[in-house]
């Protein structure tokens, strides 16, 4: 098999943060948001040969406000899902997309978790 095309998942830990920004290979696709360990987490389909960009999401609880782009916006919005956390705390997120890339390819091929 080709290892340059085999797509893998890797988990990444979400910051709790209005917009938090995440190193990930190009083309990364978020699939599922969960907690593990009391985190907020998201396993993410990746190429892990592609080069790195910084991914963008967005994270809102219960009445705070969205602040989503506009359409039009270079980023393009995607709900991911809803996290209810052990500790009672509710979090919706959506992938924003993600900027230019960083490097031709990462330097590490085990950016985040299994």
């Amino acid at each position: 098999m080709d290892k340059t095309y085999a797509n893998t998942i890797w988990k990444y830990e979400i910051p709790l943060t209005d917009e938090p920004v995440i190193e990930m290979p190009l083309g990364a696709v978020v699939r599922h948001v969960g907690e593990q360990d009391g985190q907020l987490c998201a396993w993410v389909q990746v190429i892990p040969t592609q080069p790195m960009v910084r991914h963008r999401l967005r994270v809102a609880g219960i009445g705070h406000p969205l602040h989503l782009p506009d359409e039009g916006s270079r980023y393009a919005t995607s709900y991911v899902g809803t996290v209810v956390m052990a500790d009672g705390f509710v979090w919706h997120v959506w992938d924003l997309g993600h900027d230019q890339p960083l490097s031709k390819r990462p330097d590490v091929c085990d950016g985040g978790q299994v």
